[in-house]
């Protein structure tokens, strides 16, 4: 069918692709949406749309590979930059997600997180740091994303990320859930420890990425 395609790019419908570049550029599933049902008006009528329709709509299938890394991440570990390092030979975009945990106390504000994040990932186009504070399913579609990546380094861990996964999966099935297994020598390796290390003034520098310097956000 597609030799039928014109290649005439005059008749494309008018504002057809502005429209879809726009609600890429703001809702990603909302977009997908919109360009499946030019997809169904092309199967009905193949005389309407160009080849350059169907190459577009690829293009924007194979980029919107964006995943969400949501924790508390206080601090930010050698173990949550190896997960996320890795992590972007799978995904076009890894979005760290610094999110508000009412079980926790947090050593460091959120500001100061977002800070160490994007000071760590400078220059990488492919990583990015927000804050939210409300469900991790709702922050995973206001960005797009469509993959929730989780590191694992313990049984234990595995077991209770599998239940907030299955949950997940039943408030959101169009975002998967994707574990990684930490490198080994990083298993030993969590925020927690290495908060209490810092209270009681003991160095942290083995546990945290070398790009970040958390004495200096610490008061005096």
């Amino acid at each position: 069918m597609s030799e039928k395609w014109p290649r005439d790019l005059s008749r494309i419908p008018k504002n057809g692709f502005k429209s879809i570049v726009e609600t890429q550029q703001s809702h990603a599933f909302t977009r997908t949406k919109k360009i499946n049902v030019y997809l169904c008006r092309l199967v009905r009528n193949p005389s309407v749309f160009s080849v350059e329709h169907v190459m577009i709509y690829d293009y924007f299938s194979i980029m919107n590979q964006i995943a969400v890394f949501p924790g508390s991440f206080d601090p930010f570990t050698l173990g949550h930059e190896s997960i996320v390092m890795r992590a972007l030979n799978l995904f076009d975009k890894i979005i760290i997600g610094i999110g508000s945990n009412t079980n926790k106390t947090a050593f460091f504000t959120a500001e100061q997180r977002l800070q160490m994040i994007r000071e760590l990932f400078a220059g990488n186009d492919k990583v990015e740091a927000l804050y939210y504070d409300d469900l991790t399913t709702e922050f995973c579609k206001r960005v797009g994303a469509r993959y929730m990546l989780r590191g694992l380094r313990t049984s234990s861990d595995f077991e209770y990320e599998k239940v907030i996964a299955q949950v997940n999966q039943d408030m959101l099935p169009e975002v998967e859930s994707i574990f990684m297994v930490s490198l080994p020598e990083h298993t030993a390796i969590n925020s927690s420890v290495v908060r209490e290390i810092m209270r009681y003034g003991g160095d942290v520098s083995k546990f945290v990425p070398s790009g970040i310097n958390l004495h200096k956000y610490l008061i005096p």
